[in-house]
């Protein structure tokens, strides 16, 4: 027979794996949007005329990877901290809209905040 501690170790053992898709801290999903987020920026600095915005774009792929990775997760946590337990509006649609920011909208906060940063920084 299983002691209480035991039991309540195995529910956050399980826990912990259903956060983590079972792959432990990396979470390939915003670590692949951030890449492809930042090649994004890249090219579309490339076209620029300024040759301010070269480099940034090199500062871009160095910095803005990490930072936006490290920005997604940032948003996870938030997300899990401050999701409410009833969203209430006047229709559907504002319903959908909560829906949808409250499913996706930190996480793409936390990606797509950190180049605009390096670009405020490192172009003007």
């Amino acid at each position: 027979m299983k002691s209480p501690q035991e039991s309540i170790q195995k529910e956050e053992e399980v826990e912990l794996s259903q956060k983590t898709d079972g792959k432990g801290f990396i979470n390939y999903k915003y670590l692949i949007l951030a890449i492809i987020y930042n090649i994004v920026f890249l090219i579309i600095t490339q076209f620029q005329e300024d040759p301010r915005f070269h480099a940034y774009g090199f500062i871009q792929l160095l910095m803005g990877v990490p930072l936006s990775y490290f920005g997604g997760l940032i948003g996870v946590f938030l997300r899990e901290l401050l999701l409410p337990d009833m969203i209430f509006g006047r229709g559907f649609s504002d319903l959908l809209k909560a829906q949808v920011f409250w499913m996706i909208g930190p996480q793409v906060v936390g990606v797509g905040f950190p180049p605009f940063v390096l670009l405020v920084l490192t172009a003007f």
